[in-house]
């Protein structure tokens, strides 16, 4: 049986489409595994097939774009790009529009103005109240704020289309650490550490499962014998409230890069 190493090897000299078929399928656990990582919340009419269509969809970008002699496993390299594609997809769906990212931002903004006048997190009713929208609608725009969150591990193209890495790779990258830098670093840190403590008890074990255990979000579900909507909406009042301590605690730094969605 041929390897993987060897496989890679003869589909970057002949870009054989049945050897471009062969590796996409032997990759495809990629895209379960990056649904289940990220926590995608499915909104109506779509379905869980339309959601991996779209990651398949990166994972053959992926598969063609990858070169494995730059030392990245195609793990590394294909797991963003995969993510990225369910995202486009998702937006292009109409369920991620411009309206949908300015009301959360005004959301956002009636979180740290009631988490300033109440020393708490608002609850859902008191932002639907707050900013005019129904339950329900605050309760999508947060799952909308979580599954939004740009991460460094985002692909990154030019104009032409040419793959030029990821975010992280166009960052300064200096070989002697900044005392700033580092001073910051542990600010945050603190503050992230201050956040979670003050999350609600629920909230901090969703956390601890999803980011320290690396349970799914259905694994999630079997520990707190709840659903796994009722997951997403935990792990994304904790997320939004997480942004919120740490903007009041943090003003002058760039948060939102701070806590992973």
């Amino acid at each position: 049986m041929i390897s993987h190493e060897a496989l890679w090897t003869e589909f970057v000299a002949q870009r054989d489409p049945s050897l471009r078929e062969r590796l996409i399928l032997m990759y495809a656990p990629l895209v379960k595994y990056v649904i289940n990582r990220t926590a995608v919340p499915i909104f109506r009419p779509m379905t869980i097939e339309d959601v991996t269509s779209y990651g398949i969809i990166g994972l053959t970008h992926a598969v063609d774009r990858y070169d494995p002699t730059k030392g990245v496993t195609f793990e590394t390299y294909a797991i963003p790009r995969v993510r990225g594609a369910i995202m486009d997809g998702m937006r292009e769906s109409g369920l991620f529009s411009r309206t949908d990212m300015a009301k959360v931002r005004e959301l956002e903004r009636t979180v740290d103005a009631l988490l300033h006048e109440l020393q708490r997190f608002p609850t859902t009713a008191e932002l639907a109240e707050r900013t005019n929208m129904p339950p329900r609608e605050v309760e999508r725009l947060m799952l909308v704020s979580r599954t939004t969150f740009v991460s460094l591990d985002a692909p990154v193209e030019s104009e032409d289309g040419e793959d030029r890495g990821m975010l992280r790779d166009l960052l300064a990258d200096d070989k002697s650490p900044n005392p700033v830098e580092i001073m910051e670093e542990k600010e945050v840190r603190a503050a992230l550490i201050q956040s979670i403590q003050a999350l609600p008890e629920r909230s901090r074990l969703v956390i601890s499962l999803y980011y320290v255990d690396e349970l799914s979000p259905l694994e999630i579900a079997e520990v707190l014998g709840v659903s796994r909507s009722r997951v997403y909406q935990i792990h994304a009042h904790a997320i939004m409230e997480l942004r919120a301590l740490m903007r009041s605690k943090l003003g002058h730094h760039e948060l939102l890069a701070g806590v992973r969605s």
